[in-house]
């Protein structure tokens, strides 16, 4: 479990973003927009690997659209949990960065701020750069950018505090309070 009893999770899948909302962990909104990585890097048309700025735009107006069906996200102020691979790439990349031992993800923490430098650090690389970075695999080199597109907007939109990461969804932690029960 995570020392948070308060937050927005965010899960980033290929074809859709599952984000939720929990207060005292407790389940209190949920929902699932049709926008996830590959979703987004189809929209992205690129040029050596960059992403023009058009298509940028056109990724975050659809976003934002979606966005814009969740007024429970707005002005939270509370921690943003990452679940699934490309938070767990995130933390990896700070951890890296930061020059951190190898340590269980679980519970990572990264200051918001981290995550908006990393968007803007990897729109500057191609994606041959991106899967030269430390941290992250060549898999997640072609995703990590519209990943992080999502990330962004989520942070602006609930004024995140902070970006944890959990290992676990709502699934095991659901299974979990059942056994803990027995």
């Amino acid at each position: 479990t995570l020392e948070v009893n308060c937050g927005i999770t965010c899960d980033i899948g290929g074809g859709s973003t599952e984000i939720t909302s929990f207060y005292n962990n407790d389940l209190v909104h949920k929902a699932s927009i049709p926008v996830g990585t590959l979703v987004l890097a189809e929209q992205l048309h690129m040029v050596d690997g960059l992403p023009l700025e058009d298509s940028v735009k056109q990724v975050y107006q659809l976003i934002e659209g979606h966005m814009a069906g969740l007024p429970w996200v707005e002005n939270q102020k509370v921690s943003l949990i990452g679940i699934g691979g490309s938070a767990h790439a995130m933390a990896k990349i700070d951890r890296h960065r930061r020059k951190l031992p190898r340590q269980n993800m679980h519970g990572y923490r990264m200051a918001v701020e981290n995550i908006l430098q990393m968007k803007t650090y990897f729109s500057s690389l191609s994606n041959t750069e991106r899967k030269r970075v430390k941290g992250l695999s060549k898999e997640k080199a072609d995703n990590i950018l519209p990943a992080l597109y999502i990330m962004e907007t989520l942070i602006h939109h609930m004024k995140a505090t902070q970006f944890v990461i959990s290992r676990n969804g709502w699934r095991e932690g659901i299974l979990y309070d059942k056994l803990m029960l027995l």
